[in-house]
């Protein structure tokens, strides 16, 4: 006999997420959703083809982690509510929605990991050696940039 999974509503507490430790709110997460769009024009407009030093790029990174780890966010509270309630009209287009807007942030963004592979080794290096909470993701970087036409 097939057993189904239960609702939400009808399992303990105890053994459900609180989506509400990522944002009390859709009020409080539309309005990070905004804050992050107008982080990531600020983070093109202070870095497209600005990529010349360890110093800029060290900074590029520590704000690129801040734009990546809001939209994981972002990305959690919507996704999980439509994975609670797939048939929820409300959670199914919250998460439409925000999977659009990341789109839409990610296209520009894309230009940093490009400029990078063409920053020469050295300063690579450098930006290693200047901030050693990049080296893995620059280790990586050079890694992959010997095998980029």
């Amino acid at each position: 006999m097939k057993q189904q999974l239960p609702k939400r509503s009808d399992v303990n507490v105890s053994h459900t997420w609180d989506i509400h430790s990522i944002y009390a709110n859709d009020q409080v997460f539309e309005d990070a959703f905004t804050k992050l769009e107008g982080d990531v024009k600020e983070f093109v407009v202070k870095y497209e083809k600005r990529m010349t030093d360890a110093y800029i790029i060290t900074n590029a990174l520590n704000d690129m982690k801040n734009i990546y780890n809001a939209m994981t966010s972002l990305s959690a509270y919507a996704s999980l509510q439509s994975s609670v309630d797939g048939a929820s009209e409300a959670n199914q287009m919250r998460s439409g929605k925000a999977s659009i807007r990341l789109q839409k942030i990610y296209k520009q963004i894309d230009f940093f990991d490009n400029e990078l592979k063409k920053v020469p080794n050295k300063v690579i290096l450098e930006a290693i050696k200047f901030d050693g909470s990049n080296q893995v993701y620059l280790e990586e970087m050079l890694a992959y940039k010997k095998h980029t036409l």
